[in-house]
């Protein structure tokens, strides 16, 4: 996550690499939309599990197979030993019959591109938002279930499972704030073919944001958002505003998920830290040219039209 690149170019690094076994266990299992209680009600019990191992990773979906036809996913991934991963999501995976089980020993480059093929198609709209679960709320099944039951069909509803060691870093370690949180829920609408369908996929991310509210938190994925940095960065900001004012006070670099510079009181001697915009306060690229604008709408939304660089969540 870091700064995003609001404090200048990286010309020198070091990265601290983690050894990555040959071979994994990774892949979707399809379940009926039936079964959505069940499985979304698993996947809560599995993920909090306190010894759940930090080799194991698990995302749930909703989406439409055809226009009369949903289903449910989890995209599992253990990186360890197969076969000590398969003891390990037996449990879940076995919690509801199953359509389809895709899961296989594969190679963890495989697995991170097995759905790149989906999304190499340039042009394709999409809208999507995401929120944290709050830390002290379990996922309210009930509601899940009919926000996916109501799903236009270029809908796809994303729960994914944080945590890990990622918890074990303060708030105030990093640029990241959000270390405290259990879930992420993303609703995507991707592929809309006009102006028409674009308002049903909108009307429905509101209506299931309205819905889910009482257990959402304030925070939301930098690569899932709009550009609110509040909601980005979170209590971090008026740091990260000072650092940008320290090394980019022109804003020069503000094609991201801009943070202000904050601005000095020449009087006081102080810095005044102003809140954040919900939007790009520019429009401009580096060059000075307009940049043509994606849709944001401050409350952790992004609107895109995918060119290749920027991708949906993977199912």
């Amino acid at each position: 996550m870091g700064g995003q690149s609001n404090f200048g170019v990286i010309t020198k690094f070091k990265m601290q690499l983690f050894d990555c076994p040959p071979q994994i266990l990774g892949g979707l299992v399809l379940y009926s939309i039936e079964q959505a209680a069940t499985v979304t009600s698993a996947m809560e019990r599995f993920c909090r599990k306190k010894d759940l191992p930090l080799e194991c990773s698990v995302h749930l979906y909703a989406l439409s197979l055809s226009p009369d036809e949903k289903a449910l996913a989890l995209q599992i991934c253990y990186l360890g030993d197969p076969n000590e991963g398969k003891e390990v999501l037996r449990e879940l995976v076995e919690c509801a019959p199953c359509l389809d089980n895709q899961s296989k020993v594969t190679t963890y480059q495989n697995h991170q591109v097995f759905s790149d093929s989906v999304y190499r198609v340039k042009g394709i709209p999409s809208y999507w938002r995401s929120r944290y679960v709050r830390e002290d709320v379990s996922i309210p099944i009930d509601t899940i279930v009919k926000v996916i039951e109501v799903a236009p069909v270029e809908a796809i509803l994303v729960i994914e499972h944080y945590g890990g060691k990622v918890r074990d870093f303060p708030t105030d370690a990093t640029a990241f704030p959000h270390r405290d949180q259990d879930f992420v829920i993303t609703m995507v609408g991707f592929g809309f073919a006009n102006p028409e369908r674009r308002k049903v996929i909108v009307d429905w991310i509101n209506a299931s944001t309205n819905s889910l509210e009482a257990v959402l938190g304030d925070g939301s994925p930098l690569n899932y958002d709009g550009h609110d940095s509040f909601r980005s960065f979170g209590t971090n900001l008026p740091r990260l505003r000072e650092l940008k004012r320290r090394y980019d006070p022109d804003n020069f670099f503000r094609c991201n998920v801009n943070i202000q510079p904050a601005e000095v009181n020449v009087e006081k001697t102080s810095v005044v830290i102003e809140e954040s915009p919900e939007r790009d306060p520019s429009n401009l690229d580096l060059t000075g040219k307009e940049r043509r604008p994606n849709s944001h709408d401050g409350t952790g939304t992004s609107e895109i039209s995918h060119q290749g660089l920027v991708r949906p969540p993977a199912v």
